[in-house]
């Protein structure tokens, strides 16, 4: 991402080390090498020039929130048209496209998912990062509300560069996070409730669960073992589980290959080892599966197209 000399933003948004461009690019694999602020997980940009940026992917997390005018974006394989105050939170290695070209103003925050993966939560968020996660005020205004205020106080800690900026402006952003999972769970009636005296699946079970597949998706697992992991029946654990992820559990298996098949091919891990390491049979079902996932091929994921930082 970069910012032009000739229109530098105000000065409120000047970068705490003076850094005006960012973003070199890895030529090995096209993949865009992340320039967070040094000895820290954090990289926020004020933006607001009228450049597109070509597709691209790289290992942070992306949140682009429109604070003047709207912005086009598109992600995997879906355009969002992002109007003022929309937020749309791109995960880790997705490709995406900056299509530019409306005057507006808007931050740009990359974030070093590192951090997050102590934190036996974190996989609670993964089934949500089968796309860009896009929120609006329209849709659920008492999310857009709560996300909206930690990502302001994010930035104004980040801008204003105090003693322990980054705990607070990264502890903020996972306040987030953890906004959008407690809300997807409310939305999907589908785990525990004191007042029902209805079997649900508990959080701390579906949490452990997913990280039992984020250990261990490269062997067959099975839905019947999957059920039996957090003890319900086939159909019942099958029922809930799509209920929140909007997937089916061989679907997510899959999704969870892919997201790691994208880790180690921006790592200039060959195609046909990405396919074993990653838990599929052969090259040509794991070539098939990701061009389904991402939209593109394994080489065309790891040419992505041209710089990002040409039109």
């Amino acid at each position: 991402m970069h910012i032009s000399n000739n229109n530098n933003p105000p000065v409120k948004y000047l970068q705490p080390d003076l850094k005006q461009t960012s973003g070199k690019l890895d030529e090995r694999n096209r993949t865009e090498i992340v320039d967070y602020v040094d000895n820290s997980h954090l990289r926020i940009w004020y933006n607001f020039q009228l450049d597109r940026y070509s597709p691209h992917h790289h290992n942070a997390i992306e949140i682009i929130r429109c604070i003047e005018n709207g912005y086009t974006v598109t992600a995997g394989q879906i355009t969002y048209s992002m109007k003022q105050g929309d937020i749309l939170i791109i995960p880790p290695h997705m490709i995406h496209h900056l299509l530019g070209g409306v005057k507006g103003a808007r931050f740009i925050m990359l974030i070093d998912p590192t951090p997050m993966y102590t934190f036996h939560d974190y996989q609670l968020i993964l089934p949500l990062f089968k796309h860009a996660i896009h929120i609006t005020f329209a849709q659920n205004p008492e999310l857009h509300h709560e996300v909206t205020q930690y990502l302001e106080k994010s930035s104004e800690y980040y801008f204003n560069h105090d003693i322990m900026w980054e705990f607070y402006t990264y502890s903020n952003i996972m306040n987030a996070c953890a906004a959008i999972c407690r809300s997807q769970f409310a939305l999907s009636e589908c785990f525990d409730c004191e007042s029902e005296n209805i079997q649900k699946l508990s959080q701390s079970k579906f949490s452990s669960l997913l990280n039992y597949i984020s250990e261990h998706y490269m062997e067959d697992i099975s839905l019947e073992l999957a059920a039996k992991y957090v003890g319900f029946s086939k159909y019942h654990f099958t029922r809930l589980f799509k209920k929140y992820s909007g997937m089916t559990f061989h679907e997510y298996l899959v999704h969870c290959r892919i997201q790691a098949a994208e880790e180690l091919l921006s790592s200039n891990v060959s195609v046909t080892e990405t396919a074993f390491r990653t838990g599929f049979h052969s090259p040509y079902v794991f070539s098939r599966s990701f061009r389904k996932e991402t939209g593109v091929s394994p080489s065309k994921y790891i040419s992505c197209a041209k710089s990002p930082f040409n039109a």
